[in-house]
Order: structure tokens, then sequence, then C-alpha cells
């Protein structure tokens, strides 16, 4: 395969028809040229072609950035208590209340 080739192939994998509107991306272009394969890429519909492969989706892929999305979620702002220490602080007006020692921070 050539050098154009190989970065379709990798553009197909991990870009999104949204992010690049029909269009190869400026690096591209700048990889063809340095390496001597200079081709016509206006003819080229990237949109169609990313969008004939779609890429799966796993229900819990990281379990870690699912944890924080659930603590955002329910409000937590995650700073520590001043009190005990857990990290379930919540915006009570302009104060942050814990929702676990009932403590609250920045209030006058």
């Amino acid at each position: 395969d050539t050098a154009a080739t190989r970065s379709l192939e990798v553009l197909k994998q991990i870009s999104s028809t949204g992010y690049l509107r029909k269009r190869l991306p400026h690096e591209l272009m700048q990889q063809q040229e340095i390496g001597g394969e200079i081709s016509d890429t206006s003819s080229v519909d990237v949109g169609a072609i990313v969008a004939t492969k779609p890429m799966s989706v796993k229900g819990d892929a990281d379990p870690v950035m699912n944890a924080r999305a659930k603590a955002k979620l329910q409000g937590y702002e995650g700073d520590p208590c001043s009190d005990c220490g857990n990290y379930t602080l919540v915006r009570n007006g302009t104060c942050m209340k814990c929702n676990t020692c009932g403590g609250t921070s920045g209030c006058s």
C-alpha cells in the first residue's frame, strides 16, 4: 500500500464525518507532500468512506470515567470536605455542603 492509502485507513478508524466535513486534514496533506506522494484528493469523499465502517462502542469501557460522570450528575464538585475529608461536597447556594457529615464551607 502507498502512504496515502495507509493514511486514509487511519482516518477511517479514528475520525468522525462531522469533524472532517468531507475534506482531508492539513496534517495528511503535509505528510503526503513530505513523502513525495502528492495525489489529487479533491475527488475523495472521506465522509462516505468513514461512514461505511461504524465503530463499536463497549458498555463499560472506562469504569473510572463512568464513576466521575455519576458523581457529577449527583452534584458533587470534586473538592474535599474540610471536616471529614470526603469528596461529597455539593453546591448549596453560594456555600458548599457535605453530603456525608453535613458540614458547610464558604458560607459567611
